[in-house]
């Protein structure tokens, strides 16, 4: 396939650079989703949302993004816009019409061919930016690893490790607690 149409790829930028992934497969939409649910129906009363494949702008800075002429500076000017899986945010202060703008509490990204992006590239993104909690959920292996800030390295700390037939615990919302056994997936 010569052509680039956005019905096939994704495009994101990491630190100025764009990066292209295709589509997701049928067996990551189908995580992505149930993922989805799961955190909605956890958050349905509380102050924080799920968004799934939304732009994320990360930034340390305090933006208004009710104030157009910030906020469209900031958006020009940013190296990082990327379209995590799934994310969570508790404030509607981090809305605007293009996505979220600043540091949601967690991220989950699912493996697809693009493996490294998640692995290496958004996982350093993430931490330096400080992101509370990224979950990476492979599935070719069956696995979701879980990972926590450690606030006096500001690094990243493996705080679990869980198969799909296992339950996953989050750290930052300490009674969330997800299983993927359920998961009809293609083999």
């Amino acid at each position: 396939m010569e052509y680039i149409n956005n019905n096939y790829f994704k495009m994101e930028r990491i630190d100025g650079v764009t990066l292209m992934s295709p589509r997701p497969s049928l067996n990551h939409m189908k995580i992505e989703f149930y993922l989805a649910n799961k955190l909605g129906t956890y958050l349905k009363d509380s102050v924080c949302n799920v968004l799934n494949e939304t732009s994320l702008y990360l930034t340390n800075k305090v933006i208004d993004t009710r104030n157009n002429d910030e906020l469209l500076d900031f958006l020009r000017n940013t190296d990082n816009e990327v379209v995590p899986d799934l994310m969570v945010y508790c404030s509607k202060s981090n809305e605007c019409r293009r996505g979220i703008v600043g540091i949601p509490k967690l991220i989950i990204e699912i493996l697809s061919s693009n493996r490294d992006d998640d692995l290496i590239t958004k996982f350093k993104l993430y931490q330096r930016y400080e992101v509370s909690e990224y979950w990476i959920v492979d599935p070719l292996n069956k696995v979701t690893n879980v990972y926590n800030i450690d606030i006096s390295t500001k690094k990243y700390v493996l705080s679990g490790k869980y198969n799909f037939s296992d339950t996953i615990k989050s750290v930052v919302f300490s009674s969330l607690d997800i299983s993927l056994k359920d998961l009809d997936l293609l083999d």
